[in-house]
């Protein structure tokens, strides 16, 4: 799949630029693409090749790309992420007589791809992966819940293989 977009002048060319058709989407039209540097009129085509959905950050070499390209290509890394930004506040606070607790607030702004919860229900469900892999088959203590008794209550984090 191939779209064009076409810049007159110098200066950046972003995803609000491309011509699109039915099977692209610009999630991002800020995104910056491209920079001309004193062309009169450039047009350029981009093309997306068969990648599929990924995430994190894949070079053309990890891509296979590279063997697509013609000659007039230029060949890019790609960068899959659909959260722009993420901020985190921790503030004091209390529940009924507790006075020493901390409340976790956390602010995830995707790029439109997907919604915030699902943002942050796949990363602590990577979170949760990538501890349990080094946690091993260990007991874990923790405090009581809000609420709940005040025995400790024991979790047992098992390896999945």
């Amino acid at each position: 799949m191939s779209c064009v977009f076409e810049k007159s002048g110098a200066g950046e060319v972003t995803a609000a630029d491309i011509q699109t058709n039915a099977d692209v989407e610009v999630v991002n039209p800020e995104q910056v693409v491209a920079t001309s540097l004193r062309i009169p009129k450039a047009a350029f085509g981009y093309g997306f090749g068969g990648w599929g959905l990924s995430c994190g950050y894949q070079t053309i070499e990890e891509s296979g790309a590279e063997k697509r390209l013609h000659s007039d290509m230029i060949a890019m890394d790609a960068m899959y992420s659909p959260v722009l930004r993420v901020r985190y506040k921790v503030d004091s606070t209390r529940v009924g007589r507790e006075t020493n607790l901390d409340k976790l607030a956390i602010t995830v702004e995707p790029n439109g791809a997907i919604a915030p919860r699902e943002a942050f229900e796949e990363a602590a469900a990577i979170l949760v992966n990538q501890y349990t892999a080094l946690a091993g088959n260990t007991m874990v203590t923790g405090a009581p819940a809000l609420g709940a008794a005040k025995d400790d209550e024991e979790v047992r984090v098992s390896h999945a293989d």
